[in-house]
């Protein structure tokens, strides 16, 4: 294994934080599609824009226990003007 500098230690770090984060995304918006259907563009924007993993795993949660998509839509609001 080669010896990495703290500097690229951190670079990859951070890409597999990205990659973790994109995974969720599109393990959140697969479980909405599967429950509810074709999803709006506002909720595909909304969820895509959210970078921060403990509010997509907060999502997560609440997208398999929530009744409909207009109560997940109202959740997601919700949070995200809650973190703003």
């Amino acid at each position: 294994m080669p010896f990495l500098s703290p500097m690229e230690e951190l670079i990859q770090e951070e890409a597999r934080e990205q990659g973790r984060q994109e995974g969720m995304v599109e393990s959140l918006l697969q479980i909405l599609q599967i429950r509810f259907g074709e999803l709006p563009p506002e909720v595909l924007e909304a969820v895509h824009g959210i970078e921060e993993m403990d509010i997509l795993n907060l999502l997560f949660r609440e997208a398999i226990a929530i009744a409909s998509l207009a109560e997940f839509q109202v959740f997601l609001t919700s949070v995200k003007t809650s973190v703003e």
